[in-house]
Parts: structure tokens; sequence; C-alpha cells
């Protein structure tokens, strides 16, 4: 697989106003939206490379950060999610968090920034915590429509007044466009989802108060908005190579785990 790509833009993207989604537009959103959710929850291998772009606009002071990230993940076997940052924004790609597991059972994970820490857990859902906070929505974009039992504030396609907003080609695939609001902070959410019904590209643009976001510009003490958008190269139910499970800081690598083949 290619690495995707995604250059974010100078300023956060401010949406065009448009008007309410009538009823009809809703009944259509929330039905691919729905078949979108049962294509993860089905899916008996995944395999993913991707981007996540941010920009943080603080009034005239703007902060462009890029982070990459993959998955692997055979339905009740082997998982991985690799997770690459800087600790500065904009800066070098000098740290690495991978979670992993040989059974689908038990996980464990390592972050370069606690070297020699190796975690321990008994469940996916515990053992992305960790990343959530700090992979910008790479962590949970997707892994909690693989696996339904991880639950988070607001999966993916949980959007309020969703509508179909026209294509557009995402890395030579056409897409519908499906913009809304996600349940709880009421984030601008904008999903591409091809004709498989596979998420290519996400794009969530919110409102954040640093009082209440450890992490946020130190210089800054008033709201900012952040645009981020995340694109995604999707691979369903193909046999994934055993290299794709293996990389880890710690022991814990591949198994020999037969991967399903077909669809």
């Amino acid at each position: 697989m290619t690495l995707a790509g995604c250059d974010a833009p100078k300023t956060p993207f401010e949406p065009k106003p448009v008007a309410p989604p009538n009823a009809a537009e809703q009944a259509a959103a929330q039905e691919l939206l729905k078949a979108t959710a049962t294509k993860y929850a089905l899916a008996k291998t995944y395999q993913d490379e991707g981007v996540v772009a941010i920009v943080l606009d603080t009034e005239g002071d703007a902060f462009k950060d890029r982070k990459p990230f993959s998955t692997a993940f055979e339905r009740d076997g082997r998982f991985r999610w690799e997770f690459k940052s800087s600790v500065q924004v904009g800066g070098k790609l000098d740290h690495r968090y991978v979670v992993w597991s040989k059974d689908g059972k038990s996980f464990k994970s390592t972050w370069t920034i606690q070297p020699g820490k190796l975690s321990e857990f008994e469940s996916i859902g515990s053992a992305m915590a960790g990343p959530t906070g700090v992979s910008s929505g790479s962590a949970t974009v997707v892994i909690p429509l693989l696996q339904p039992g991880f639950k988070v504030r607001y999966p993916t396609t949980d959007l309020i007044d969703a509508a179909p907003r026209g294509s557009e080609m995402v890395d030579g695939v056409e897409c519908t466009i499906v913009h809304g609001k996600q349940a709880i902070d009421d984030a601008d959410v904008t999903l591409w989802i091809d004709g498989d019904h596979a998420i290519r590209k996400m794009r969530e643009l919110a409102t954040v108060d640093p009082a209440n976001t450890p992490g946020g510009p130190p210089s800054n003490k008033r709201k900012f908005k952040v645009e981020t958008v995340i694109t995604i190269k999707p691979v369903f139910d193909a046999e994934i190579p055993d290299a794709a499970f293996q990389g880890n800081d710690a022991p814990g690598r591949a198994s020999k785990t037969t991967t399903p083949k077909g669809k």
C-alpha cells in the first residue's frame, strides 16, 4: 500500500452555509451511514494507511501538523495499529505509538515517549484508550466501527442532521459526500464514502476552548478553531501479509494465525 497523502490548508476550512436537510435527505444519509457501519462491523479483515492533517487557527497564528497512521485487523485474530507524531506541532515524526494483539483477546502497547514501558490490556477498547487523546482522531475514526464493543463518545457514522452533498473523487475513487454534526460536541463533520461503503476521507471542524483542552497552544487563552482532515486508503477482506503485523517495540509480534482469504 502507498501511504495516503493530504496537504493541510493554510487556515481551517469554513463550510459554506447550506439549508437544513429535508426528511428525504436525512433518510438517504442515515441509510448510507448505517450501511457503512455494517460494512466495518462485518469485515473479516481490514487494512489501511492514512494521514491526519491538522490546522489550528488562533486568530492570526496558524499551527499545521501531519501525522501518519496504519491499521491491520483480523476478525478474532491479529491486530496492529501504529501512529507517528512529533513532540512539537509540525516537528519531526520521531515518536511512535503501537498497539497490537496476537489473538484479538489480549493487547499490548508501547509508546516511544515512554521508553522501555510495555502496557498490557484485556480489550481493544482499553488498549486504544491511551492513544485516543494524542492521535488526533486516527485511533477512533475506524477501529470502533470494526469493533462495535469499543465504545467512544461519537462513532464516525453517528451524525445528526446529516445529508448527502454531492460527490467527489478521493485518490481516484468517486465518493458520496455526507455532511452533518457530531451528536455530542456539535462539531462540523464531512465524510467521503465510496461505492463500497468505505470511508476514504473525514473532515472535522471544531471550536476548542484551551481552558478545557490540555495541550492547546500554550500562549493562547482564547477559543480557537481546529480543522482535522483524515485521509485513508482502506482494503477490506483481503489477505494481509504477516509483515503488516510486525515491527513492534517489544515481544508480541506476528503469530501464525491464518488470515481469511476472499470476502
